[in-house]
Order: C-alpha cells, then structure tokens, then sequence
C-alpha cells in the first residue's frame, strides 16, 4: 500500500504543494487554451485530443457552461451519441514506462445528470482486449456512485460541485491508491491486472468516455472535467516521518495529512537516529492543496520519526 508523502523544509515547515510531487510535469491541461467546440485536432497547449482511434464523431467539448478554475472545462456526453450512434470517447495518448505516478482530475456532476461518465487510463493503446486498461472509475448518476470497473463501490457520488479524483500510482511495485473529494476509497489495486491479468507496467492513454445510448450502464447524459495532469513523483530521500493522527481542514482547505501520511524532512541522514527532533509537533500549518483559499489551513500536525532513506 502506497502512502502519501510531502517534503518538509528544515525539520518543522510544511511545504504548501501536493504531497510527493516533483516540479517536472509530464501532462497538465486546464482547458483555458482553447476555442469554444470539439477540442479534438486543437493545437492548445499542450493539445493533442483526439477521438478514440476508428471511431467517429466521439470527441468532447470545450465549454464555458461549468469551470473549476478560469472559464473554461472539457464536457463529455454519452447520451445523446454523435452522428454515429456513439458517445464521446476522447484520448489523451501518453507514454510512461515505470515509475511512481500522481493522476488528478477534477469531475463535476450535474445534479440532474443521467447515465454514466468514466475516467480511464490504459496500459496499451490503441487498445482491444481487457488487459489493456489499467483504470476505470465510473461515476453513475443513476445509482449515486463512484465505482471501480466493474461495479466495485468506491464512494457516494457528490454532484452540483467540482470534486476530484486522484490515483496514485506506483507502477514499479505494481500499485495503485484511489481517492475521491480528499478520500482514500481504495488502495493496493494492481495496475497491470487492474480491468484483466496481461496488462503492461506503463501509461500509454487517458480516456475520456461519456458511455453510450442504450448501453448498460447508459451514457452519462453530461458531465465536465477540468484541471487534469500526471505528474511523477520526486524519488523519497532523507528523514521520513509518519502522521500519527489526522488533521482537520479549516476554512475551505481540502487536503491535510491524515494518520499514515509520511513526510520528508529533506535531511540528510545514513541511519534514523541522525533525523532530529523524534517528533513534529505544529498546531497549525499550510493546506496542502495549493488552490486552496489564503485563510485555509490544516490544524494539528502531529508526526513521528520513523525512517532514514539514505
């Protein structure tokens, strides 16, 4: 099971970024960069959206109607399909072998939505048979869940507000962690033999997918993405703490350590006798969502020394 980890600066501020992440970014979109309309065949940046490969007139939209930042979001409609009976199916290839993984995206539900909208990444693509696909999280207005394919419960679906999901995803050790509104609703999930055994220990495709009419589950009849990425994660070196408790969010943050969380100190150390102090105690620190709100804050940071990663 993977465990979520942050960077400290000296020993006892917490550095205000999400946990684990290092500033290189491998994919980000907003959707700001782009006109109103399909964004399939846009230049952006970063661009290169396009239908699901063989399929026609599955691509979704840029749109003003909902945004979780700036003006602008991705909305993906299975129900009603295009021109040829389908709904939107629109890839984001990618091409990542190894490594340990942060995936974000932000999902936003109408209240009156319909049907089933899915977020998946694919281990192969073009893709053909089941091994192929690594994740997919499905959000069903119909029943009011967030599931892993195929119908494994993960959460209550939270609609008429931007939530996001993230998976974090350590390929190397062939594990992947799931988390929907800030929550860990399921952890340990193999990411070769996430949909089927045979898969590839790589990210090859994001896959936007809003259903289709008549299907089962039926196609969502609409929801908005916004503000997605992968980004690697900073290899773990130095002293290693553990969050004995979980911490509260105040004044609209979203993301605090919870118990198990792990934080680098950035010392250096060859053995865990040389981590100093042997606990992190703050009454306060830093939301770690960076688009948090400037009063928002995290209380009680409560952590013990635990291991030196030389």
């Amino acid at each position: 099971m993977m465990r979520r980890t942050a960077v400290l600066l000296g020993v006892m501020a917490v550095v205000a970024c999400l946990p684990g992440i290092s500033a290189a970014t491998d994919f980000e979109d907003t959707f700001e960069n782009y006109n109103l309309g399909e964004i399939c065949g846009q230049a952006g940046p970063p661009g290169g959206w396009e239908e699901w490969e063989g399929s026609v007139d599955v691509c979704g939209l840029v749109t003003d109607e909902q945004a979780n930042s700036g003006t602008k979001s991705l909305k993906i409609i299975g129900d009603p399909g295009g021109s040829q009976g389908l709904g939107d199916d629109t890839v984001q290839r990618m091409d990542e072998e190894g490594g340990v993984w942060t995936f974000k995206i932000m999902t936003y539900v109408p209240g009156d939505a319909t049907g089933t909208g899915s977020v998946i990444l694919l281990n192969t693509y073009p893709a053909s048979v089941n091994q192929d696909w690594s994740l997919v999280v499905a959000l069903d207005s119909d029943s009011g869940a967030v599931e892993r394919w195929s119908e494994i419960y993960l959460a209550p679906l939270i609609v008429d507000r931007w939530v996001e999901f993230r998976a974090e995803i350590d390929i190397d050790n062939d594990l992947v962690d799931y988390y929907y509104n800030g929550e860990k609703v399921d952890s340990g999930v193999s990411w070769i033999n996430g949909i089927a055994p045979g898969g590839l220990p790589r990210i090859q495709a994001l896959d936007l997918y809003g259903g289709e009419p008549g299907g089962i589950p039926p196609g969502t009849t609409g929801f908005y993405l916004d503000d997605v990425s992968l980004k690697e994660v900073a290899p773990e070196t130095g002293c290693m703490y553990v969050q004995k408790k979980n911490s509260k969010a105040k004044k609209g943050c979203t993301l605090c350590y919870k118990k198990g969380d792990t934080m680098m100190s950035g010392q250096a150390c060859e053995k865990v006798k040389d981590c100093t102090p042997k606990k992190l105690k703050e009454k306060k620190y830093d939301c770690l969502d960076p688009e948090a709100p400037p009063e928002a804050y995290c209380k009680k940071l409560k952590a013990k020394r635990d291991s030196c990663i030389p």
